[in-house]
Parts: structure tokens; C-alpha cells; sequence
């Protein structure tokens, strides 16, 4: 009865430090990137509908909101960088940093040619630069997503499967 009662509680820890290593970082990773995706593909719709709109004052009625997103989504990106650890995750990282610079040129770009009122310029720019180069971007932010998602289930799987064992011993 010893040795099952020892045996029961070290699996109960193995459980426990298993769940506790999926909570600490690679579930805030996963938070964390997915407010950044949110917060990237609110930006680009606001971007669109200022570079569309005849209305002029749209870019200042949304400056505000661009300034928050611009500023939060930067602070998430430092958080992000140094909890990534795995070659695939690094590789993926400097893709995601170089569409990164794409997307915000353009996006820059078609704002100011908006700005500056040159119309069929920023819909040229907003149709030719920033749309391709927005999809690539959150595309790629997608599949970091997904790639912490997957590790998540499998350590997910990993305890069910050390409980499965517990519990069979």
C-alpha cells in the first residue's frame, strides 16, 4: 500500500509540474500572440477604410486608436520575441519581423499618400502594397499562433496520458 500510495503521489506531481510548465509560459504565449494578431488585423481593417473613405478626417478620428494599437502591439512584440525558444519558433520569428517592416511601410505609405491628398495613389498603394502585404503578415502571425496552440496540446496530451497511467497503476 506504501509503494501505490508513493508511486500515486510522485505521478500527482509529475501531473502538477506538467500542468504548471503549460500555464507559465507557453499558454502566455499564446495570449500574447493573440492579442497581437487582434490587434494586427484590427489596424488593418482601420488602415482600409481610412485609405478608402472620401472622408478626410478619418485618419485623425482614428489616431488615437492607430497611436494604442501601434504602441501595444510593439510592447507585445518584446514580450514575444525572448519566451520563443525552438528553432522553428525563430525561424518563423525573423519571417514574422521582415513581413513586419512590409506591413508598416506600407501601411505608412498609403496613409500619407491618403494625407496628402492623393487618392487613386493610396488606393493604389492600399490594393497593390498593403493588402499583400497585410495577408502575408497576419498569415504568418496565424501560424506562430497555431504552432503554440499545438504545443499546448500536446503537453495537454502528455498529462492526460500520465493520468491515464496513474490511474490504470
Amino acid at each position: 500500500m506504501a509503494l501505490m500510495t508513493a508511486f500515486g503521489v510522485w505521478r500527482l506531481q509529475t501531473v502538477a509540474q506538467a500542468t504548471n510548465e503549460m500555464t507559465q509560459q507557453p499558454l502566455a504565449v499564446e495570449r500574447m500572440i493573440s492579442d497581437w494578431y487582434r490587434y494586427v488585423y484590427s489596424a488593418a481593417r482601420r488602415t482600409s477604410a481610412i485609405a478608402k473613405s472620401s472622408d478626410p478626417s478619418l485618419a485623425q478620428f482614428f489616431a488615437s486608436d492607430t497611436a494604442t494599437t501601434t504602441r501595444e502591439s510593439a510592447e507585445l512584440v518584446k514580450r514575444i520575441e525572448p519566451l520563443l525558444t525552438s528553432p522553428e519558433e525563430k525561424a518563423l520569428w525573423a519571417e514574422i519581423q521582415e513581413a513586419r517592416k512590409a506591413y508598416l511601410s506600407s501601411r505608412n505609405e498609403a496613409v500619407k499618400a491618403k494625407a496628402d491628398g492623393q487618392a487613386e495613389e493610396a488606393e493604389r498603394l492600399l490594393t497593390q502594397a498593403f493588402l499583400p502585404a497585410t495577408d502575408k503578415y497576419t498569415a504568418l502571425i496565424q501560424r506562430l499562433l497555431d504552432m503554440q496552440r499545438a504545443r499546448i496540446d500536446a503537453t495537454a496530451q502528455g498529462i492526460n496520458a500520465t493520468y491515464d497511467q496513474s490511474r490504470l497503476w
